[in-house]
Order: structure tokens, then C-alpha cells, then sequence
């Protein structure tokens, strides 16, 4: 399978948004994308919400054993939904801002609710 490496981004994700009418993230302001911020990766987005967004391009999120091999193109400050589901959870995988230095390095997974909405964990998508 190809993987990419593009982190979706707000613009990315608007455009989705203005063709769907699915719901936009917490801190996008009426609606809209802050100015300044359309090129950075889109976050408070759930594993639900990127499944929608891989779907409407014609791609899935990355696999758990994708995204362990994402290569250099990664932010170390934001955490990956994928594809993966343990028990009732979704594997993200990465780090941020916001965790223990133990846990801040790319190669960390850890299991989140899939309608969990948060600062700090974004998306890509996989062929």
C-alpha cells in the first residue's frame, strides 16, 4: 500500500468541510479556519471524523504498522489517528507538547476513543 506523508491540513480539511457539511473543529471560529492557520495540520478532529475525511478522497487512515513507519515527515509534537483499533480504542501513535518526556518520542502508541477530540492529535491518509 502507498503510504503518504502529507498531514491533512485546515485547508485541506475546509475544503471537506464546505463539501459536506461535516462538522468543523472547536477552534475554528464561526466556521471558518483562523487566519494564518490553513497550511498548519488540522487537530480536535476525532478518528471518526478523519475516517470521513479519508473516505471523501478515496483513502483510509494509515494502519498502525504504517504509521510506525512514517518516516521523517512527522511532526514530534502531534499524535496520529490511525486505522487500528484495540478493544474499543483507536492507536494513535507520537507524542506532544503536553506529555512526559518518556512518552515524546515518535515511536510511542498509545489507545484513545475514536470520538476522542483533542489540541493535539491529527491525521494522514493512506492509499
Amino acid at each position: 500500500m502507498k503510504q503518504e506523508f502529507v498531514w491533512i491540513t485546515n485547508e485541506l480539511y475546509g475544503a471537506f468541510v464546505a463539501a459536506t457539511g461535516h462538522r468543523v473543529p472547536s477552534y475554528w471560529i464561526n466556521g471558518k479556519i483562523p487566519a494564518g492557520s490553513g497550511g498548519f495540520p488540522v487537530t480536535f478532529v476525532s478518528a471518526i471524523d478523519a475516517d470521513a475525511y479519508c473516505a471523501w478522497v478515496g483513502k483510509r487512515l494509515p494502519t498502525d504498522a504504517e504509521a510506525g513507519a512514517r518516516g521523517v515527515n512527522r511532526p514530534l509534537w502531534l499524535w496520529e489517528w490511525t486505522a487500528t483499533s484495540k478493544e474499543k480504542n483507536r492507536v494513535v501513535w507520537g507524542g506532544s507538547w503536553i506529555n512526559y518526556e518518556l512518552n515524546l518520542r515518535a515511536a510511542y502508541r498509545h489507545f484513545i476513543d475514536p470520538a476522542f477530540r483533542f489540541n493535539i492529535v491529527g491525521f494522514r491518509c493512506s492509499r
